[in-house]
Formats: C-alpha cells, sequence, structure tokens
C-alpha cells in the first residue's frame, strides 16, 4: 500500500515540475506578476486595449539557464520585459522596424527570435526561449511575422505542402516542420538537405570516435 502511494506522489510531483516549464497566459491587469506591474503600467495605459500576454518561466538548459519573460504584443509592436536578477529590462520593436525572425523547435525546447531596431533606435537581437507545449499561445505573434498572403489558393497550397512528402524517408521531421511553415502563397522549388558530418577524433581500442564536423566561413 505504502509503495502505491509513493508511486502516485512521484507521479505528481514530475507533472508539477513539467507544468512548471509551461508558459502562461495573463488575461487581465490583476494577474501581471508583481515584478513587471510597474513597467507594465507605465507602458501600457488602463485605457488601451489590453495586448496579448505572455508570462515565460526561467528554464534549465544546458549550459545555462534562461531568463523569465513576460511578452506583450500589440497590433504595432512587440514589447519584451526581462527579469534579470532584481531588475527588470525593457525592449520594444515595432514591427515595423523588425528586420529578421527565427523559430526553433527540438523536441519540448522552442525559441524565437527577433532582430530589429528598438523603439530607442538600436539595432538589438532578442531570444524568447519556451517549452513547446506553449507554441500555440505565439501564433498570433508568429502570423505577423510570417503574414499570410489575402489571396488563398487551397487547392495551390494542398499542392505545395504535399511535394514534403517525399521527405517521409529521408528526414520524417523536416517533413512535418517544412509542412508547418508554409504560408499560403509560396512555392516550394527544390530541396536542399545537407546530411550529418562528422570528422574523426582519436581512436581507442580499435574503437574510433567521432565529432560534429566544424563549420568555417570564409569572406
Amino acid at each position: 500500500m505504502s509503495r502505491n502511494l509513493h508511486s502516485q506522489s512521484t507521479v505528481l510531483t514530475a507533472a508539477r515540475q513539467s507544468m512548471a516549464a509551461w508558459s502562461k497566459l495573463v488575461e487581465s491587469r490583476e494577474d501581471i506578476p508583481a515584478v513587471y506591474k510597474t513597467h507594465f503600467d507605465k507602458t501600457f495605459d488602463s485605457k488601451q486595449r489590453f495586448p496579448l500576454v505572455i508570462w515565460t518561466p526561467s528554464l534549465e538548459r544546458f549550459p545555462r539557464k534562461t531568463t523569465e519573460k513576460l511578452i506583450c504584443d500589440t497590433d504595432e509592436a512587440l514589447y519584451i520585459f526581462e527579469k534579470n536578477g532584481n531588475q527588470v529590462d525593457s525592449t520594444c520593436y515595432p514591427y515595423r522596424e523588425m528586420c529578421g525572425s527565427e523559430i526553433g523547435i527540438i523536441l519540448l525546447d522552442s525559441w524565437l527570435t527577433i532582430h530589429g531596431r528598438t523603439s530607442q533606435g538600436e539595432t538589438a537581437v532578442s531570444k524568447i526561449e519556451f517549452n513547446t507545449t506553449s507554441k500555440r499561445y505565439f501564433e498570433p505573434i508568429l502570423s505577423k511575422l510570417c503574414p499570410v498572403s489575402d489571396t488563398m489558393d487551397k487547392a495551390h497550397f494542398t499542392v505545395e505542402k504535399d511535394k514534403f512528402n517525399r521527405l517521409s524517408v529521408i528526414n520524417f521531421k523536416f517533413m512535418n516542420y517544412g509542412r508547418e511553415r508554409l504560408q499560403t502563397g509560396e512555392t516550394v522549388i527544390r530541396f536542399l538537405l545537407q546530411p550529418e558530418i562528422h570528422q574523426p577524433l582519436f581512436t581507442m581500442f580499435g574503437r574510433t570516435f567521432d565529432g560534429p564536423y566544424p563549420l568555417h566561413i570564409s569572406s
């Protein structure tokens, strides 16, 4: 009996640990975490429409720990409030000043990187890291960064998506990711697949150990 109770306790603890890594939607001004309250109230007047607000916890990722953030999205700009120790740093990226973005997914680890000019006129890069289970919260932001064409031809879109099916026997994950990121109106021209490259590091007891091939960029 005690063994079963211990097992249930372990399962619940694991579930809580998993949920602690999830981002959360903040749906009212009263629910803004206290550490961000002053910055939020200074940026967003109470008469303004409440923005899309996402709280992202700090995550243990080798070899470092990410920072906790409060993401606020409006029609005109993306605001990032980042907790660093006892202080909060704020950055505002007007959408018209963004010059690039990157969305990455590796199993449960996801990230969104923003490149652009801030409201202060400075060139900056910000990386938002979150658990993949929370990706749905970021979809409104991703749709602004990669806007969908107004002229939506469903038949053409299906044909272009199906072009990725040939990757199923080569790399199933690349196939799924390509299908997911394709936007309506886009055309798939060709696939360029770079295989993983390793180089021998050393040999011990007749076994050769490999390492990743170094990337050299020349200009």
